[in-house]
């Protein structure tokens, strides 16, 4: 199993060839070589007024998620004046995406994960609150934002079956760097099933928690609201009707054929309470429960 050390000599030997690569894409398409310190973490001009600035900072790595977070960024420029915009990219094509001039947007390359980069990029823009858009794990980034205490979140994380299977490997280092989330928001049920397989994240961590955000129909928001699901499921049909009761009404009068059945939602013989029969009391009971 791979640790963080293991994993961080390897980035480091990797690093002459991520060079090579990029000076070869630089050769071909010269503005890939714009702004190439950016990628080591290295900053010419200390600009001292982002650390006085309140700065969310939104991670968006190529096209589709920077086109994703556009409405977001919108919202946050005209709603929070006090709030300032770091967006940061991996792709030059992320880069090229256009967004509204905002003298309170700044966008530059998230660094190679190496931790002196991400050292370097976390100090020089200060920012107060991460999100990562979609499934970017780097376990240099995740460990320092923990260390220096800076929240980050995983928003509208995907997580496929191959992609599943590429992480096997580095099972260890990934479980260790998702725990270091502040909260993973995740696409469909599916993909929770998914991130569940890869870190056992109910028991391993019980004052943490996955929270559906979209992807889901009415059937399976009316399923995990009767799991105990405290928080929104936003896009789902329950949410389309003028209120709550209305939608539950309406779920519990319409016709609809079920693939669902009660087994796939029940909580698993091994994550249920156990009491051995010559324990068994109500303190116990409770104990049980509670644990």
């Amino acid at each position: 199993m791979m640790n963080l050390f293991l994993y961080n000599l390897i980035i480091s030997l990797l690093l002459p060839f991520a060079l090579i690569r990029l000076l070869y894409r630089g050769l071909i398409q010269p503005e890939y070589l714009n702004f190439w310190h950016e990628r080591l973490g290295w900053y010419f001009r200390k600009d001292s007024v982002w650390s006085e600035k309140n700065t969310l900072w939104l991670h968006c790595v190529s096209v589709g998620e920077t086109k994703a977070a556009l409405p977001l960024i919108k919202m946050v420029i005209k709603d929070y004046p006090d709030i300032n915009i770091l967006l940061t990219h991996g792709t030059l094509t992320g880069r090229r995406v256009a967004i509204d001039y905002s003298d309170r947007i700044h966008r530059c390359y998230l660094p190679f994960d190496l931790k002196w980069a991400v050292k370097n990029f976390l100090d020089h823009y200060q920012p107060r609150m991460g999100l990562i858009l979609e499934t970017e794990i780097w376990p240099n980034l995740i460990d320092q934002c923990c260390s220096q205490k800076i929240p980050l979140f995983l928003i509208n994380a995907r997580l496929s079956e191959k992609s599943l299977r590429s992480y096997a490997p580095y099972k260890k280092i990934i479980s260790e760097a998702l725990s270091k989330l502040k909260h993973i928001y995740v696409q469909s049920t599916i993909d929770k099933i998914n991130f569940s397989k890869i870190r056992q994240f109910r028991t391993k961590y019980p004052n943490k928690s996955i929270h559906v955000d979209g992807g889901v129909n009415g059937e399976v928001s009316f399923i995990l609201r009767n799991m105990g699901v405290s928080s929104s499921v936003s896009g789902s049909y329950l949410f389309k009707a003028p209120s709550i009761g209305h939608a539950l009404m309406d779920l519990t009068t319409r016709e609809m054929d079920s693939h669902y059945k009660i087994k796939d939602f029940m909580i698993p013989v091994e994550e249920s309470p156990t009491v051995l029969i010559e324990e068994l009391s109500n303190e116990n009971i409770l104990k049980a429960i509670e644990n």
